[in-house]
């Protein structure tokens, strides 16, 4: 099953701040189109955790093996999955090349585990679904906002 998993968020950069990212997952049953959302609310975290936090609840809704094409704005994200320094970090016992420990283990650990069964690629770039996603993030943190988080 080709599967298509877009994440949104109203972080940017590495500084860590309360906010949502949105994920949204595209996919065929049958001859009928499939698709699901949903968003994740954090205080204090960066963008690769929120966008790390999005794709790994997205995951949660496949059931089996899929070819998974992934878009994100989040440039760690990007890199992480592109180069696939999530697999040299585990073998190095979660250390990065300069021998530092990786940010957000844990949440990297859980997507290795989402993962496992399916194949990806991942890229940065607009999609059709981008203008409403943003508009969508934007609205649900200030929503959030309102009711205290």
């Amino acid at each position: 099953m080709n599967v298509r998993i877009l994440i949104e968020s109203t972080w940017h950069g590495r500084a860590k701040k309360d906010g949502v990212a949105m994920w949204l997952i595209e996919y065929m049953r049958g001859d009928i189109p499939e698709t699901r959302q949903g968003f994740i609310h954090a205080r204090d975290q960066t963008e690769a955790a929120g966008c790390l936090m999005a794709l790994i609840n997205a995951l949660t809704v496949l059931k089996k093996p899929c070819n998974i094409e992934i878009t994100t704005q989040c440039e760690k994200l990007l890199n992480v999955l592109s180069n696939r320094w999530h697999t040299q970090w585990k073998e190095r016992g979660w250390k990065t090349s300069k021998g530092k420990t990786v940010k957000d283990v844990d949440l990297w650990e859980l997507l290795i585990g989402k993962m496992d069964p399916h194949t990806y690629t991942i890229e940065s770039g607009q999609h059709d679904y981008q203008k409403i996603m943003q508009a969508a993030v934007v609205k649900e943190f200030e929503d959030w906002e309102k009711k205290g988080g």
